[in-house]
């Protein structure tokens, strides 16, 4: 009872379930924010992948987190490059993330894993396509986060303090309720002070490409 923040992590897309939505709006300290790694969005390399769900499925789920949690920050990862993967299906994944306009997106380029059904498939893709791909994704969401952080310039916001900045010891790290540790960006403040673990209202200053800066709020 003493925990004031709980984040959810590593969701597939079927544990997402009205009851679960209903909560996290019913309960303050389920943080507005889903990970859920779709890992693609064509329904031939969904399959191919063994996922059980499909390009309809996961326009549904998106719809249906926003219509109970209308703040929710969604994060997910893709993989660009996986063997039979076509030009067609990588405009796919991209027209999907200009129309979904997710929060934060982790690509990763694939690679073969030793004994793993995949590394079997015939239809490889080239180092050097899979890399161009990759940025190609990379370029969409820096630009789709670029433009989703400006929302938050002049808003206050609860945030966790983890410490002091990694970048300089002059800024404390911070993390609102819509950034996960270790894989999100940060909010850099750059005026008052706080300790580890405290929770504090900050007011949003700047926005970069995936982090914020602000100042604590005396």
């Amino acid at each position: 009872t003493n925990i004031p923040w709980l984040r959810l992590l590593y969701l597939y897309p079927d544990s997402i379930t009205p009851e679960l939505l209903q909560l996290m709006d019913d309960q303050p300290r389920i943080l507005p924010y889903l990970d859920i790694p779709f890992q693609h969005v064509s329904d031939a390399v969904l399959t191919a992948m063994g996922r059980r769900y499909g390009r309809q499925d996961l326009d549904d789920l998106i719809t249906e987190i926003r219509h109970h949690v209308p703040d929710c920050a969604l994060r997910t990862t893709m993989l660009v490059g996986f063997p039979g993967e076509t030009e067609r299906y990588v405009e796919e994944l991209l027209d999907c993330l200009q129309r979904w306009q997710l929060d934060h997106v982790g690509v990763f380029p694939y690679e073969d894993e030793d004994g793993s059904l995949a590394a079997g498939f015939s239809d490889k893709v080239a180092d050097e396509e899979k890399m161009e791909r990759y940025q190609r994704v990379m370029q969409l969401q820096a630009a789709i986060s670029k433009n989703k952080l400006q929302q938050y310039v002049g808003r206050e916001e609860m945030v966790l303090v983890e410490g002091l900045s990694r970048e300089s010891d002059l800024l404390l790290e911070v993390r609102t309720r819509y950034q996960a540790p270790d894989i999100d960006g940060c909010v850099y403040i750059t005026e008052g002070t706080a300790n580890p673990g405290d929770i504090v209202t900050v007011t949003i200053t700047e926005a970069h490409i995936y982090d914020l800066v602000g100042r604590i709020m005396s």
